[in-house]
């Protein structure tokens, strides 16, 4: 999705008298156009690539993109014969008023000259109805992208295995640099548009260009209807030669493209020319200046290159670049070094069985939400990852994710999975993992446990999320049973979604679960979740979580009556990545550096008294996010809103400038897909008073609620960054709570106030009055009101003054836990005494 990995790669291929490579990443919108390599280097060998950017009108947020990724990629696998396409790599993705852009670059097996004479059938395709070849399943299933269309489709290039363009001081030997553009004819019509306007387009184009240069191109209708003209644009591909098309310079063929029938209105469609600029000229040092001179020309302005007199509006589609396209006769490193598919292997990429990744949790929550995480070798570069929740009949779920940890929300009710994964590393290999696990959905109309936490060796905290389908409850029953004695369980009925548990058994671990009651009806049962105590005598592990993708933090308590001198936590990762410690005297400054990105670990912390080691605590565990991903923070404002604090990723954009825009999604912990939210902050123009950048605000949320949320941050010039690592969040209950006026407390200028704080979502730092004069009828504007900060140990008697004689007033509050405020409390009315 655009979001290529900081580290670079260089091959030196001496033996067989090769360049030394460079490779970038893929151009254009959303793009890195920046040479990525650093001296010294390893690169997997070049192949064959084409990169086009369809539209897909029914796929509209980054929430639903994420779902039907992996569907989109295994449908761009199926446009060629099997095996013929490596890999399809979605760079990044563009949300626009038609449906969502995807900057895909698409791989070829094989040598690289097989693999262009693939890449261009391909080309080809791509020109005419695409609407069919994206119907999943075929022919029934059309919602599922909608009526797809093309804006861009390149011609072939070179690239790495990752995707990333190849560059190098000048075309070596057997290769050609060529610019690679798509552009839109805006305002006219394309019947409108024949062979003098074919002539003047190449004719602009030269002008900006040394002698020597060529220019051909292919033709094809976009904005949503190429389906009803593409048999003519691919009739009159398939007869040419064999990249189609009008053209200039002696080195490229010709072909007759005008057909009848093309779009008389703009509504209809429009014009679109892939374009291929080439030449001798090009293939030195100074020769690529000059063509990268004019590339970054019509990027910054298309109409300096077309005047819009003669053109009308030229647009310049995503997807623009400088690409290396190789003769017949270059000796390509894919047909002649060894390693994987014919490919050298990159180090830290070699397979073994050890190499296997495997999954390490596979958890339902809701009747449709479901979680996974998985674990790779440490000595593999792991780029991203596909999970499939697969049920014995029926749709298989996959979801691809830039760490190790994926969410579903769009599962089926009571249904059994198996959850498998497969890993792909930096080189495009694709590693199934070595094991499945196994987990259920629960029913419709079932609560879910969000958390189950220890909080003491012998106490734990249960967090519940309501029903998904909306109804009230009035009872729910939480039991905690052994896990190797089901029947010997402690269960507890509370109207409340969160319940302290009391009296378990130090060292035990436990399986969690609840229903509830809805009037005298007692609805399924939830998911299960586990909770592990710590031994007696362990201190006990709060909170774990990845601070950024390099760092981490932890909190710790000490069980009662003891004290410890020292703690030790540790972050140990599953996959073998170097094991972590940190030492503290204060548990609640737990911090951990040298973690790996997009990692899991599994954190615990053993006391010392003296040199006396404790035993070690529960577990808890998390995933850092990708190296070039942002952070994602989130705080319950109330029971109705929520605001996610975004930091950019620590890597600056690949192609330049800063990080200015993010999307963000906040789903339900419950699910179902419905019910996840996406907002897009920041950006150019905004309003003096907008919401700053950096903050996303969610209302209108359900109380009671935990959520999911996850951010990506995009670029000035479009570029996406990796995925953020997943968060949660939990907004308190709208519990009714209320003040009162201490009996007898008025005077003429004062009063004494008692607070009776909500039951749940405690402890409050501090609670803030509003006296307001009592209105005629309605309610006050509370906040317009004089304010009097309360602490906790004031709520029997809080003291307001500067009040005036004889005078009606009203009193409300709101507590603080934090950033989080509850509702506003019920108000009390009173008044003050008359002068005598």
């Amino acid at each position: 999705m655009g979001r290529g990995g900081a580290i670079a790669a260089l091959l030196v291929l001496a033996a067989l008298a090769l360049p030394v490579w460079t490779f970038v990443e893929p151009s254009g919108a959303g793009m890195a156009r920046r040479r990525l390599a650093a001296a010294g280097d390893e690169t997997a060998c070049p192949r064959a690539a084409l990169y086009f950017v369809p539209t897909l009108p029914n796929v509209r947020s980054a929430a639903t993109w994420q779902l039907v990724k992996a569907q989109y990629i295994a449908t761009v696998k199926r446009l060629a014969p099997a095996g013929v396409i490596s890999a399809v790599i979605p760079w990044s993705t563009e949300p626009k008023s038609s449906g969502l852009a995807v900057n895909t670059v698409v791989l070829f097996s094989g040598g690289c000259e097989a693999g262009k004479a693939a890449a261009r059938t391909l080309h080809i395709k791509l020109l005419g109805d695409v609407r069919p070849l994206f119907y999943v399943p075929a022919p029934h299933a059309k919602s599922l992208f909608g009526d797809v269309y093309m804006v861009t489709v390149s011609h072939p290039y070179l690239a790495d295995g990752s995707g990333k363009e190849l560059s190098t001081p000048a075309a070596p030997v057997g290769t050609n640099l060529a610019a690679q553009f798509s552009v839109t004819w805006w305002d006219v019509a394309p019947s409108m548009i024949g062979e003098r306007q074919a002539d003047a387009y190449k004719a602009a184009i030269l002008k900006q260009l040394p002698a020597g240069a060529g220019v051909y191109f292919t033709t094809m209708i976009t904005e949503g209807v190429s389906y009803r003209y593409g048999s003519y644009w691919r009739a009159s591909a398939a007869a040419a030669s064999p990249t189609v098309a009008k053209t200039a310079g002696s080195s490229s063929p010709g072909g007759v493209v005008w057909p009848s029938g093309q779009p008389t209105s703009l509504s209809l469609g429009r014009l679109v020319f892939n374009t291929n600029v080439h030449g001798v000229p090009f293939n030195t040092a100074a020769g690529k200046a000059a063509l990268a001179k004019f590339l970054d020309a019509l990027r910054a302005n298309p109409a300096a290159v077309f005047p819009p007199r003669a053109f009308g509006r030229m647009v310049l589609n995503a997807g623009s670049g400088l690409r290396l396209v190789n003769d017949a006769a270059y000796p390509c490193t894919c047909d002649s070094a060894l390693g994987f598919n014919g490919c050298r292997v990159l180090p830290g990429d070699s397979h073994s069985a050890a190499a296997d990744g495997e999954v390490t949790l596979a958890q339902a929550y809701g009747p449709t939400s479901a979680t996974a995480t998985a674990s790779g070798a440490a000595n593999v570069s792991w780029v991203s990852w596909e999970f499939t929740a697969t049920p014995a009949s029926g749709v298989s779920f996959t979801q691809a994710a830039d760490t190790p940890l994926v969410w579903w929300y769009n599962l089926k009710a009571n249904t059994p999975y198996t959850v498998s994964v497969v890993g792909i590393t930096r080189s495009g290999k694709r590693v199934p993992g070595a094991n499945t696990l196994a987990m259920r959905t629960p029913q419709e109309g079932a609560p879910t446990v969000a958390a189950a936490t220890a909080t003491s060796t012998t106490q734990a905290i249960v967090r519940l999320t309501p029903p998904t389908n909306g109804q009230a409850v009035s009872l729910y029953i939480v039991s905690l049973c052994l896990k190797t004695q089901p029947t010997n369980c402690v269960r507890q009925n509370s109207t409340s979604i969160q319940l302290s548990f009391t009296g378990l058994t130090a060292g035990a671990n436990y399986i969690v679960n609840a229903t509830a009651k809805i009037g005298s009806t007692t609805v399924p049962a939830s998911n299960t979740l586990p909770l592990a105590m710590p031994q007696r005598g362990a201190p006990i592990l709060l909170t774990a979580t990845a601070t950024t993708a390099l760092t981490g933090a932890a909190t710790a308590a000490a069980p009662n009556g003891v004290t410890f001198s020292k703690y030790v936590f540790t972050a140990t990762s599953p996959s073998g990545a170097p094991t972590v410690t940190f030492t503290v005297t204060n548990p609640l400054s737990g911090r951990f550096a040298g973690l790996r990105p997009a990692t899991q670990y599994d954190v615990s912390v053993v006391g010392y008294t003296g040199a006396t080691p404790s035993p070690q605590s529960n577990t808890l565990s998390f995933v850092t996010p990708a190296a070039n991903a942002p952070l994602n923070t989130g705080t319950p404002k109330s029971p109705f809103i929520v605001v996610i604090k975004l930091v950019p990723p620590t890597l600056p954009p690949l192609n330049g400038g800063t990080w200015v825009k993010y999307d963000v999604t906040l789903c339900p912990v419950a699910g179902p897909l419905t019910a996840c939210v996406s907002q897009r902050t920041g950006g150019a123009g905004r309003r003096l008073l907008a919401t700053p950048a950096d903050i996303a605000i969610f209302e209108g949320r359900t109380p009671f609620t935990t959520y999911n949320f996850v951010s990506t941050a995009i670029s000035e010039s479009g570029e996406l960054s990796k995925q953020a690592a997943n968060g949660q969040v939990t907004t308190p209950g709208a519990i009714p709570w209320s003040v009162a006026v201490v009996a007898e407390s008025e005077t003429q200028s004062s009063a004494e106030i008692r607070i009776n704080p909500p039951s749940e979502g405690g402890p409050f730092a501090k609670f803030v009055l509003s006296v307001c004069p009592k209105p005629a009828r309605g309610a006050p504007n509370w906040d317009a009101c004089p304010q009097t900060t309360c602490l906790p140990a004031q709520a029997a008697a809080c003291p307001i003054s500067g009040l005036a004689a004889n005078s009606d007033y009203t009193v409300s509050a709101m507590a603080y836990a934090g950033d989080t405020t509850t509702i506003r409390s019920a108000a009390d009315d009173f008044s003050t005494l008359a002068w005598p």
